[in-house]
């Protein structure tokens, strides 16, 4: 798997890994990539993002963007997939908010059992729908650098 530092990623690059990410099937892909994402170890999860992003942060909002689109009621999920997707998503919800800063700074998905724990759970969401537990291209998201003292 080739990361930013490697070189660069095209659209054309998910296509050949196999994620699709238009229509109503984009919606399962995004879940795809999500899941996969949380199911890496700390290194291979840090290589699917820029440098200067929060890595655990991204996994979180990832997640939270493909759970938000899984809304439209012709796809079919069972009972099986939805249990683990609603214990993975708890797992997450448990680890946030402002009590729980220590678990999003850029140590943390090496350090805390509770993304070990997290990474499990993302595999059983893969397990779930029959795909792979295996590292997804880097993110197609654009990032955007900030420099401090640029906004007032």
């Amino acid at each position: 798997m080739r990361t930013f530092a490697e070189g660069t990623y095209t659209p054309n690059d998910w296509r050949q890994s196999g994620l699709d990410l238009d229509g109503r099937e984009g919606v399962l892909e995004r879940l795809k990539w999500s899941a996969m994402a949380l199911s890496q170890d700390a290194e291979t999860q840090n290589g699917l993002f820029p440098d200067f992003v929060v890595v655990a942060d991204e996994l979180a909002l990832n997640w939270d963007e493909a759970l938000n689109e899984l809304n439209d009621p012709d796809l079919r999920i069972n009972d099986d997939q939805k249990s683990k997707i609603e214990k993975l998503d708890a797992m997450i919800l448990a680890i946030s908010g402002l009590e729980n800063i220590k678990f999003w700074d850029d140590d943390a998905l090496e350090v805390f059992q509770e993304w070990e724990d997290i990474r499990l759970a993302a595999s059983e969401v893969l397990k779930s729908f029959g795909w792979p537990i295996a590292a997804p291209p880097p993110s197609f998201d654009i990032y955007i650098s900030g420099h401090k003292g640029m906004v007032d």
